[in-house]
């Protein structure tokens, strides 16, 4: 794989509290936030002691007593309590089964230190990705070449240096999410009713796409045009390869006017996306969303500008409601996407399929997309071996079960602090008050103790009744379960 700084995760949705576990090329890491320095840590997910994974662990905030702030960070394994200093290359700091005294004449040969060591990465946080360094070579290899930075892979991403993120692990690799989101086409479609309509769809233009680099790996760029919910859009998108798409686009209802917002960047539409490989078969999306970055001047004027009422009713919507209506729009092609991926590797296994584009069969200009990036896989990558029957490296997990294909708490929920969060909420205290209102309601009411308002109390306790039946039969479950059925939209 192309050797870059590498997106893992978005702080703004990890808990900095957690050791959360991580996954890229079906490699194991677990990452957190040390404290004071603030630094978020990233090492190999694995107890040198017994193999445990150290992302069952648990985070030590050290103090000098118990009031006095956090002096350093430590993350201790859980099965026997090693601990190791990600700060200081993952030293161990803690072996709680010899003495002090022993522990430092065993951690003074270099060799035993050195397997006593957890191996760590170095990290940068960009526009609120948490990025690291993987690879055996030194970072310093590509200096120079700004496209393998975050900063220039995030480059055609347009939005503010803190935005919001959304992020979901799904059931099909790395290049199967990338070619869907170069796909304007299946928008109508797949997303009928959530993003546009069947009747949206009209012949798609789409420039050959145009490649770009920076000295060793080429992404490309292209222009775009469609339809949806009755609006004209186009615009451009990038593959900031290898793990960037970006869109900026205008609706408009004539060819200048759309030249005309293009010259004033004034893009109604924008996507920025993240595509991570995890492991074979699955893939992690990185949704980004917020404001376009700004200009001093445009940022005084947005200050002096008064919000709208629709603004001020979407800034109050809590990030767990939120990402509940992201997770149903990437349920809408979850399914045949995770199928057509199986089929494409029968396909190659068969021989009738070489991996490249000659696979599918796309006449229209809107397939342009797909077969640049599958023409660029095999140049750029070895991620599904050299494409031939007798030497395909890239093995696929069997067909997952539909309730596990759609399982929302593994897939997002379990990383999400937010969503994580918000179902605490529900269970513990949204819920928990309901029945008490409902209860007091029904008491006040059998036995008359508010009189005069017998029919307000009834009211209350209908009304407690229909919330939780609401969010016990829909709101709690969405937080785990997802489905989307093609034939009932």
């Amino acid at each position: 794989f192309p050797r870059t700084w590498v997106p893992i995760a978005s702080i703004y949705e990890l808990d900095p509290n957690r050791p959360t576990p991580q996954l890229f090329l079906n490699q194991q890491y677990v990452c957190y936030q040390d404290q004071p320095s603030g630094q978020w840590i990233i090492m190999d997910d694995i107890c040198p002691h017994r193999l445990a994974p150290l992302s069952e662990g648990r985070i030590n905030r050290n103090t000098e007593t118990k009031i006095s702030s956090i002096i350093s960070t430590s993350l201790q394994c859980s099965y026997h309590g090693w601990e190791y200093d990600g700060l200081n290359n993952g030293k161990c700091i803690g072996i709680p089964q010899i003495s002090e005294q022993e522990k430092t004449a065993l951690l003074s040969s270099t060799s035993n230190s050195n397997r006593a060591c957890v191996k760590s990465y170095s990290t940068i946080v960009h526009k609120n990705i948490l990025w690291f360094w993987p690879w055996k070579v030194d970072s310093l290899s590509i200096l120079g070449q700004h496209k393998k930075y975050p900063e220039g892979m995030m480059e055609s991403i347009s939005i503010n240096a803190i935005p919001s993120t959304y992020t979901r692990d799904l059931p099909y690799g790395w290049d199967t999410l990338v070619e869907n989101l170069i796909d304007p086409a299946h928008i109508p479609f797949a997303h009928h009713n959530l993003q546009g309509k069947r009747k949206d769809a009209i012949p798609i233009y789409m420039s050959i796409p145009e490649s770009f680099s920076d000295t060793t790996v080429e992404s490309f760029y292209f222009e775009w045009s469609d339809r949806t919910r009755g609006k004209h859009r186009g615009g451009t998108g990038e593959f900031n390869a290898p793990y960037g798409v970006s869109y900026n686009a205008h609706y408009y209802d004539t060819k200048e006017e759309m030249l005309e917002k293009r010259e004033k960047d004034d893009a109604g539409f924008k996507l920025g996306a993240l595509c991570i490989p995890t492991k074979p078969g699955w893939s992690r999306a990185i949704i980004m969303a917020g404001p376009k970055e700004m200009k001093e001047k445009e940022m005084k004027k947005k200050k002096e500008k008064r919000k709208s009422l629709f603004g001020i009713l979407f800034s109050i919507i809590p990030v767990w409601a939120i990402h509940l209506l992201s997770n149903k729009f990437l349920d809408s092609d979850l399914s045949f996407l995770h199928y057509q991926e199986q089929e494409r590797l029968r396909h190659i296994q068969d021989g009738r399929y070489d991996g490249g584009s000659n696979g599918y069969y796309m006449p229209a200009q809107s397939d342009r997309c797909i077969s640049a990036l599958r023409k660029w896989i095999p140049k750029y990558t070895n991620y599904l071996g050299d494409g031939s029957p007798s030497n395909n490296k890239y093995e696929l997990p069997n067909t997952i079960p539909r309730k596990e294909l759609f399982d929302r708490y593994v897939q997002h929920t379990s990383h999400c602090r937010h969503c994580q969060k918000g179902l605490k909420q529900i269970q513990t205290k949204i819920i928990p008050r309901l029945y008490g209102v409902m209860t007091i309601s029904i008491l006040a009411s059998g036995f008359n103790l508010f009189r005069g308002y017998k029919l307000v109390t009834k009211l209350i306790a209908l009304l407690s009744f229909g919330l939780i039946r609401l969010i016990t039969a829909k709101i709690e479950p969405a937080f785990k379960d997802g489905e989307f059925k093609h034939y009932e939209n």
